[in-house]
């Protein structure tokens, strides 16, 4: 018993092997670190008590008090999640891996939702009825699988990136691929990169390690130096996370995934204009599972992005006299973490903020206390957030980080926190998280726990039934 405590506490790569006291000795009289350590400093925080006054007085507002709901409630969700499997081939070269992906797209019905939310025990039937699910699922290759015609890993899956892209079956747009919601993203990065003179606009740095670059096509096209196929998926730099070996595809995955989700949204909008139905955005709103923002290496897709929603959002104002509804939802990371620390009271007692009120976040606030930065009047994620930073306290005492597109072009103070009014259905967004909050998991929302549901794949019995198939139907040498 004792020596397992041991090497719980202190793993070793040997069974029953475990560390000594030693280093841990060296480490404590080394001149080295002490100096060292000397050199550093904590990140600068205010105090709790100027913070929390800075919260409640001066940002913190009650749902009431915040820009006016729209003429239109939110009755319809469409709700976006993703999820992914990697699993073992053990047929064949050792350390094989397949990548299994899956999406979902979940449409409820909010009047019905709240209607039920109001009974002791909820029909469970009554409750799949007031959803219409969607979900999509795929394989990509991993470590040491290589698609048919292609040499190595990463061009393995950059092929099939390219291919999944290309396949409307693939998407929840009818006959409308990702690739065209991709297609015209990147026109709006590229003119954004063109008038901030930030480099080379549209350009992709050959795939093969030529070092050359061309300019982004619609299609597939050869290398002018190697000669080899280069994709417009290649835009997205997705295959760079990938290293000749093969490791690194889970990386990739993670955020081909992230790309995906954020470009159906746009997909969906797009297509309700294309269908001339666009003015049926007043009554629906997007949840995405996580920020509004863009990870990695395709970072620079939030610019296009943004830009694609300030279209359409146009037009809905505009046209209809609406914008649109769309919301990230956190349920990790510093934001979160944040929100619960100004929440609880020094001697660890919850609920310090009171329900109903939401803190809008400004770049002073998140450089101080958040993701502290000695330069608190730089914007924080402006490389990959597409959206405002609001803390919402429900009326339930649920705690919900958001995130909300930044659509207006209204001017602000450096530093400084958004306008309520700026921020599109504000108040619709959060009546509707006060309608669909629900207590069967911290600090949850009742669509997200459906798209996360009908997206994700059981670890244990998945993986041993993928694991099943793949043995089944891949070809060996």
């Amino acid at each position: 018993e004792a020596i397992r405590a041991l090497r719980k506490a202190a793993p070793m790569p040997y069974l029953q092997q475990v560390s000594s006291f030693q280093p841990v000795i060296e480490l404590a009289k080394s001149k080295l670190i002490q100096k060292e350590l000397g050199d550093l400093e904590e990140a600068p925080r205010l105090e709790d008590k100027k913070v929390i006054e800075v919260q409640l007085m001066e940002w913190g507002a009650a749902i009431e008090d915040l820009a006016e709901a729209s003429a239109y409630p939110i009755d319809k969700v469409i709700s976006l999640d993703g999820s992914s499997q990697t699993t073992q081939f053990e047929r064949g070269v050792a350390g094989a891996t397949l990548n299994y992906i899956t999406y979902a797209a979940i449409v409820t019905d909010i009047k019905k939702y709240k209607e039920l939310a109001k009974q002791r025990i909820i029909d469970p039937v009554a409750f799949r009825a007031m959803e219409d699910r969607s979900s999509r699922a795929t394989v990509l290759p991993g470590e040491n699988i290589l698609v048919r015609g292609c040499r190595t890993t990463r061009d393995s899956f950059r092929k099939k990136v390219y291919e999944l892209f290309e396949n409307p079956e693939m998407s929840f747009l009818e006959k409308k691929p990702l690739a065209e919601v991709l297609d015209r993203v990147v026109a709006h990065t590229e003119k954004s990169r063109r008038e901030g003179a930030e480099g080379p606009a549209g350009k992709i740095r050959c795939p093969h390690d030529t070092g050359h670059l061309y300019e982004y096509s619609r299609q597939p096209r050869p290398c002018p130096v190697c000669k080899e196929t280069v994709y417009p998926t290649d835009w997205l730099r997705l295959h760079e996370n990938i290293m000749p070996s093969g490791a690194g595809t889970g990386e990739a995955i993670g955020g081909l995934g992230q790309v995906m989700e954020h470009l159906t949204a746009v997909g969906i909008l797009q297509w309700m204009e294309e269908e001339n139905i666009l003015g049926a955005t007043k009554h629906y709103a997007i949840i995405i599972d996580g920020p509004l923002a863009i990870f990695g290496t395709a970072a620079e897709l939030h610019r296009g992005i943004q830009a694609e929603l300030k279209r359409i959002n146009r037009l809905c104002v505009g046209r209809f006299g609406h914008e649109i509804a769309m919301v990230g939802i956190s349920k990790t990371g510093a934001f979160v973490g944040e929100f619960e620390r100004i929440d609880t009271f020094r001697n660890g007692a919850p609920n310090r903020i009171k329900g109903g009120r939401a803190i809008l976040l400004g770049t002073r606030y998140i450089n101080t206390r958040v993701v502290p930065s000695r330069d608190s009047t730089k914007e924080h994620g402006e490389g990959t957030y597409y959206s405002e930073k609001i803390l919402y306290k429900t009326k339930s005492n649920m705690r919900l980080a958001l995130t909300i597109p930044r659509l207006s072009d209204a001017p602000r103070e450096p530093g400084e926190p958004p306008e309520a009014k700026d921020i599109p259905r504000l108040q619709d967004i959060l009546r509707l998280m006060e309608d669909t909050a629900t207590h069967r998991y911290e600090n949850a929302i009742g669509p997200v726990i459906s798209a996360h549901n009908e997206a994700s794949i059981p670890l244990n019995l998945g993986r041993k039934i993928l694991e099943e198939m793949a043995r089944k139907h891949i070809a060996s040498r």
